[in-house]
């Protein structure tokens, strides 16, 4: 598990007197980073979140086989060859998320070649174009550069929800192209061969950004209100709910005032209308 990189390969809940302390040693001589790059050891599959390794048998071993450096693609490369034939389509975006992981743990030089890697290979990957743009826009705060990532995703992608949405909010609050955001949605309140309504994709926090660009860039309060009510309805725990609640209750208070407490307690608990979604331990949302 790559959460536990940074100090051991485990906690002893028995013995915590042996246990890692965190930066009691140098990275590279911890446990994960030595049986990743072990000649012992085949990485069979790796994700942000965990690798699956398998212990050779002793006669597979050369002798005097030298360990590797995680640093070094030559590490990872059996790993990503094996996904190119298994998963083509999810391989560089995989990469990515696992590059960042890696940026978590504070080690830019085994991202860098990760992100190298995945970069060749995410040229048709949406996700991976996704998770670039969003490292880009939230993680460097560069989002000047994220908006030509968001396109990439979303033209790839056109269905996926979550893509179109990025890119919508990109395209309002940092480039202030309204008129991009009128080509992109103007086609989405009906379904087509090719691409989805907005209702249709069924992502609520889509729904509720667009009831808004609905309302005020189209004056289309019609469609704007259906998307509202979608809204609401499949999500109404969503924080684009909450900040867009006076804007279609302009006499209330809040969200929370408005509802009151037992309210939120009952689409919590009896109407269940909170949604889970599985996303990236990086958490991008890109995959």
């Amino acid at each position: 598990e790559f959460k536990r990189c940074s100090f051991g390969p485990f906690l002893l809940d028995k013995y915590p007197e042996v246990n890692c302390k965190e930066g009691e040693r140098p990275w590279k001589d911890l446990f994960c980073p030595r049986a990743l790059a072990s000649p012992l050891y085949d990485m069979l599959w790796a994700n942000a979140e965990f690798a699956v390794m398998k212990l050779k048998p002793k006669e597979d071993v050369p002798k005097g086989a030298k360990a590797g450096s995680v640093q070094d693609l030559k590490t990872w490369e059996p790993m990503l060859q094996r996904c190119l034939a298994l998963e083509p389509e999810v391989c560089a975006s995989r990469a990515m998320d696992l590059a960042l992981a890696f940026r978590k743990m504070g080690q830019p030089e085994v991202t860098k070649t990760l992100s190298q890697w995945a970069e060749q290979h995410g040229s048709l990957d949406g996700a991976y174009q996704y998770i670039v743009g969003s490292h880009a826009d939230y993680d460097l705060q560069q989002s000047d550069r994220a908006g030509k990532y968001y396109k990439q995703a979303h033209e790839l992608e056109p269905n996926n929800p979550y893509f179109l949405r990025e890119y919508i909010m990109w395209l309002e609050l940092v480039s202030h192209d309204n008129r991009t955001i009128a080509k992109v949605l103007g086609s989405r309140r009906h379904s087509s061969a090719q691409r989805r309504s907005i209702l249709e994709l069924g992502e609520p926090g889509l729904a509720c950004e667009v009831s808004v660009t609905a309302r005020e860039l189209f004056q289309d309060y019609d469609w704007s209100q259906e998307l509202w009510d979608f809204a609401l309805s499949e999500g109404p725990a969503n924080s684009c709910v909450d900040t867009n609640w006076l804007l279609h209750n302009p006499k209330g208070k809040s969200l929370k005032e408005d509802l009151g407490p037992w309210q939120l307690f009952l689409n919590v608990f009896w109407y269940r209308k909170p949604r889970s979604v599985m996303v990236s331990t990086v958490n991008n949302g890109g995959r």
